[in-house]
């Protein structure tokens, strides 16, 4: 615990220091993009399986993430 806190306190006054304009959009990693008919069969696929299946959980968190890359881009 203590070696972690001046670690923290040198990270907290680097980014402090920081300035300068950057654009945020820079920050964001890229959305790949799929066609519609990529979009359609992975909607086929996935309906075909049980709601409670991993992979459909794990879409979820995907999509959820596609939102958010969205957001972080505008």
């Amino acid at each position: 615990m203590l070696k972690i806190l001046p670690i923290s306190a040198l990270a907290m006054l680097l980014t402090s220091c920081a300035t300068g304009n950057f654009d945020q959009r820079e920050l964001c990693p890229p959305l790949v993009n799929y066609t519609p008919t990529e979009q359609i069969e992975a909607a086929d696929h996935l309906s075909a399986l049980p709601q409670d299946h991993i992979i459909a959980r794990m879409m979820d968190d995907y999509s959820a993430l596609r939102d958010d890359v969205r957001v972080c881009g505008d």
